[in-house]
């Protein structure tokens, strides 16, 4: 099964060279590997048939929810499409559920935001992810230069699909990160 390691470390580089996130890399390449072990052949000989049992594989054995399904579908066809080979008629994605998304009404908001006996930087973290929409990945990567007090504004780089973008901050936010600043500062 050379050839097939060959194939996923391919699918690896290039998507290395798409500049796809270092997660999406990880588990796409995770993936591939469970699809090429699974079918034990080349790609180009994989059939309607593999596909059908991969399928009911992650499903059944593997335990995969739909929205891992879907996810490893997704995959399997980026690697169809980086390796040039024609995909099987049927590696269609299963239709993931319509839940809706668990959220802090504003009054539960209110009360993590104003309590004094949660830390400064807790509330500052809740403040900037409910006030701005940033994702939490983004958050981690903030540096000091990032944010701009003045303005008002955070410059999130390399967000999801490697954009950068302007937020803006709330002026409440703006006063926790100055409280926060003023904290870390030493004598």
């Amino acid at each position: 099964m050379q050839q097939n390691g060959s194939e996923v470390d391919r699918f690896r580089s290039i998507m290395i060279g798409e500049r796809k996130s270092p997660y999406t890399v990880k588990e796409y390449t995770f993936l591939a590997t469970i699809f090429i072990d699974f079918i034990g052949k080349n790609l180009s000989q994989c059939t309607a048939v593999d596909v059908e049992n991969f399928k009911n594989y992650l499903a059944t054995s593997k335990k995969y929810s739909k929205s891992s399904q879907y996810l490893a579908i997704k995959a399997i066809k980026h690697f169809f499409k980086v390796m040039d080979v024609p995909q099987p008629r049927n590696l269609t994605s299963p239709k993931r559920s319509k839940k809706v998304p668990n959220y802090l009404t504003e009054r539960e908001m209110g009360l993590m935001l104003n309590d004094e006996n949660q830390e400064l930087k807790t509330r500052l973290i809740v403040s900037i992810l409910a006030n701005t929409g940033i994702r939490v990945g983004e958050l981690c990567h903030l540096n000091t230069e990032d944010v701009d007090l003045e303005e008002g504004i955070l410059h999130v780089k390399s967000g999801k699909g490697d954009r950068d973008r302007i937020v803006l901050l709330p002026d409440t936010t703006v006063s926790l990160i100055r409280e926060y600043l003023k904290s870390q500062e030493y004598p």
